[in-house]
């Protein structure tokens, strides 16, 4: 692919500011002397390729255009990604607060069972004890219990009794009261 081919920097640019070179040997277009469009330097000597321009074109005005078109474009999607960043962190806090929300309602709830659970239970020993002093299901001292168990204090009171006999006595007292 190289075959015969000489490097001899002719070839090579280095970027520098704008500076318009003439060629000496021609005209400002990169024509030689000779006007035949061919530049008769060593490397192309017995070729019939034009030769490099000494012109220097790495900061001609188009390419300067588009490299800060580039470069603005460059920023705003690096902006945008920012943003992008930003609302992925504003997401990924929602998302965290979310859960933890709904892991507190669900503890709430699990714990409102629970409490829910306890009431029945205790009112069910109540039920079992009253049964157990004397009062039937068809009693009115039972009819009084269930209306009494509703509260959490008279169910305290009614277990702090030693005796079968004291809570019966309790429940008739309770019933006579309502009667007036």
């Amino acid at each position: 692919m190289f075959h015969g081919v000489a490097v001899d920097g002719s070839c090579s640019c280095i970027p520098v500011q704008a500076q318009f070179v003439e060629d000496a040997d021609g005209d400002e277009e990169g024509e030689d002397a000779y006007g035949d469009g061919f530049d008769n330097n060593p490397m192309s000597t017995g070729t019939r390729k034009r030769g490099s321009s000494t012109t220097d074109t790495t900061t001609s005005v188009a390419k300067k255009s588009k490299a800060l078109l580039l470069n603005k474009a460059i920023q705003e999607l690096q902006s945008d990604i920012k943003e992008l960043q930003y609302d992925i962190k504003e997401l990924q806090f929602g998302i965290k607060d979310a859960n933890q929300n709904l892991h507190f309602r669900s503890n709430k709830a699990i714990k409102e069972k629970q409490e829910k659970e306890e009431v029945d239970q205790q009112i069910d020993r109540c039920l079992r004890m009253a049964m157990e002093c004397g009062a039937t299901e068809q009693s009115e001292e039972y009819f009084m219990a269930t209306t009494l168990f509703e509260k959490e204090y008279n169910r305290k009171i009614f277990c702090k009794f030693n005796t079968a006999e004291g809570r019966f006595m309790w429940l008739k007292r309770w019933c006579q009261r309502s009667r007036g």
